[in-house]
């Protein structure tokens, strides 16, 4: 079948808002369509257009990494951190890296999470790496956190 007039052989039309989506044990994948110069319906290359994960962990009495990211290859980054404990409170803190393996700038100073409170983190410049860091805000007073993530390419 031939493109519909106006489109070159070669080119994708684009189907906006139009993906189908597939995923493993901790990652979802959302893939946009596109109709190729033969008319056919496919996966747009090259388009994984998001990630999306979640971690759960125990705090200790000092920082430990609750989530690493690299954003290298993404546009947009969304995080979303809840203290998931009943009774005792965490502290937090994000870092980031201009460059992979780089130095760490805090973007997030260290911040206090009361039992059951859900903060959500936006990113407004392009960085490498994002690092979530998380501890007790009470040593041997440990408590539970949970840390989505949705990494986009659109």
């Amino acid at each position: 079948m031939p493109p519909p007039n106006g489109y070159p052989t070669g080119d994708m039309i684009p189907l906006a808002g139009v993906s189908v989506y597939g995923w493993s044990e901790t990652n979802l994948y959302f893939l946009p369509l596109a109709i190729n110069d033969l008319g056919e319906l496919i996966v747009a290359p090259g388009s994984e257009a998001y990630t999306e994960a979640t971690a759960t962990g125990t705090t200790t009495n000092s920082y430990v990494a609750a989530g690493t990211f690299d954003v290298r290859t993404y546009h947009r980054e969304s995080l979303v951190l809840s203290n998931t404990g009943a009774t005792n409170s965490l502290l937090y803190k994000i870092t980031v890296r201009a460059y992979t393996g780089g130095l760490e700038y805090e973007h997030v100073v260290e911040t206090s999470m009361v039992p059951g409170q859900i903060e959500r983190i936006l990113f407004d410049s392009k960085y490498a790496t994002v690092l979530v860091y998380v501890k007790a805000a009470v040593a041997g007073s440990q408590t539970t956190y949970r840390l989505d993530s949705i990494l986009g390419k659109a």
